[in-house]
């Protein structure tokens, strides 16, 4: 997903939001991926799996955009993970650029995962 200030809720959201809390999931918006480490609580927590699912800069026909925001993550994951922890991120099939995905591209219609990660 993108980054967005969702400073102005939804009926949609907040039914979602109650929903997970009744899960008892800590729900937390606003946050920016590529800078976890200046996020007043996740700062001071370490994790042993973060999940991202579907990452985008938004628009279409952004791929150097998309590898740049990825690497950022990668960079920034780093700060909140345990050191046996985790990232997983999700993607189109075919868009990470390996070989596992059945669906391969041309090398520079990818992300480049395994290259940036």
């Amino acid at each position: 997903s993108c980054f967005e200030d969702y400073s102005n809720p939804t009926m949609i959201k907040e039914e979602n939001y109650k929903y997970l809390r009744g899960l008892g999931v800590n729900v937390l918006d606003s946050v920016d991926a590529t800078r976890l480490s200046d996020h007043p609580l996740l700062s001071k927590l370490k994790f042993q799996q973060v999940i991202f699912m579907f990452p985008h800069v938004g628009g279409k026909m952004k791929i150097n955009l998309n590898r740049q925001l990825l690497q950022n993550i990668f960079t920034s994951v780093q700060e909140v993970l345990l050191p046996s922890g985790n990232l997983i991120i999700t993607l189109c099939k075919g868009q990470g650029g390996t070989p596992f995905e059945g669906n391969l591209r041309r090398k520079d219609d990818t992300w480049k995962l395994q290259e940036i990660g």
